[in-house]
């Protein structure tokens, strides 16, 4: 069973009433101890910006075709990457970025990972850096 649940001093209760619900039907007795796995959920706004800054970077190149290429070539560049060994050498996939593969803390390596390897693959100056996240800044 999964269930969100939010911390509220030291004791941890469903997030909101749907979780309640979850909960109270799942007749859990008194007293039992349960193995439970704690993750942060990821913060949905950092998400959209991610996407935002990976779209205003494939408007603003000419090399990739294909918005999802680039933004493989970026998340590997920035070193977010599983390294694959084949008989004709090492190849280099980026990692999954699904909610279930990746926590919020790891996300928010990587945007800010991304975020210096679309400066550099621009080539921004200071002044072009300032757009970008005042761009990012709107979402």
């Amino acid at each position: 069973m999964e269930l969100l649940v939010k911390r509220v001093d030291n004791v941890l209760i469903p997030a909101n009433d749907f979780e309640l619900i979850k909960l109270q039907d799942a007749k859990l007795n008194s007293n039992d101890v349960f193995s439970i796995e704690i993750t942060r959920e990821r913060n949905d706004e950092l998400r959209k910006k991610f996407f935002t800054m990976i779209h205003l970077c494939f408007e603003n190149q000419e090399t990739y075709k294909n918005e999802e290429h680039l933004r493989e070539f970026i998340v590997i560049e920035a070193g977010f990457y599983n390294t694959i060994y084949t008989e004709n050498g090492i190849v280099k996939k980026p990692k999954s970025l699904k909610y279930s593969k990746m926590d919020d803390i790891e996300f928010s390596n990587l945007y800010n990972m991304v975020y210096i390897e679309v400066v550099k693959f621009l080539g921004y100056k200071c002044d072009e850096r300032e757009i970008l996240r005042n761009e990012l800044n709107k979402y």
